[in-house]
């Protein structure tokens, strides 16, 4: 089981700074895991065998650099270097992650893109992967209509899923997994928000 005594404690201050130095300038309201916003992940098990889930949860917005971001609690078994709590923001329909060791933001998903056309995930050690669009399609959803990216599964050692999906992420994690580790969270169970 994994200790969550530091995460807790990293994002009780993380959110305390944000409403001791509140930046103006971030006015931009957050598209992206609203606060509340769910994420539950399939998660085999080998003992005992059987299948769990894996909890994302968008805990609370913060401000760097200017920029509003979500702050999302949750890991997939099997990411690389990933943090517990991270730091995403939406902008011109793309998502944005936050290094704290590079002290930037990675591109983590590209929702402009079409078939053939790609993007790159940067880790923090340097390392990249780059997924490569096959199709879209779209999921309607109430009066919403969610671009659906599916990726072609031969251009990356880095597993999300076979699809992406806007305002909820990949199919299989939000995060890259190592493709040859064992057991890979799997497959999206449920996602929920105020609006979804």
């Amino acid at each position: 089981m994994y200790d969550f005594t530091f995460s807790r404690r990293l994002l009780f201050l993380v959110l305390l700074c944000s409403f001791l130095f509140p930046d103006n300038g971030a006015l931009e309201s957050q598209n992206w895991a609203p606060v509340g916003a769910r994420w539950y992940y399939n998660q085999p098990t080998w003992d005992p065998p059987g299948v769990t889930f894996r909890l994302f949860e968008s805990v609370g917005d913060s401000i760097i650099d200017g920029r509003l971001c979500s702050v999302v609690a949750g890991r997939c078994n099997c990411t690389y270097e990933m943090p517990e709590v991270n730091f995403l923001y939406e902008e011109d329909n793309r998502v944005f992650i936050y290094s704290s060791v590079t002290e930037t933001f990675n591109l983590l998903y590209d929702f402009n893109l079409g078939p053939g056309e790609s993007w790159t995930i940067h880790f923090d050690n340097g390392d990249s992967t780059q997924y490569t669009v096959d199709s879209v399609s779209y999921l309607v959803q109430g009066e919403d209509s969610l671009k659906v990216l599916h990726l072609d599964p031969f251009t990356s050692d880095f597993e999300l899923g076979y699809t992406v999906t806007e305002k909820i992420g990949g199919s299989s994690c939000m995060y890259p997994m190592l493709g040859f580790c064992d057991p890979l969270t799997l497959g999206l169970r449920c996602y929920e928000d105020e609006e979804l």
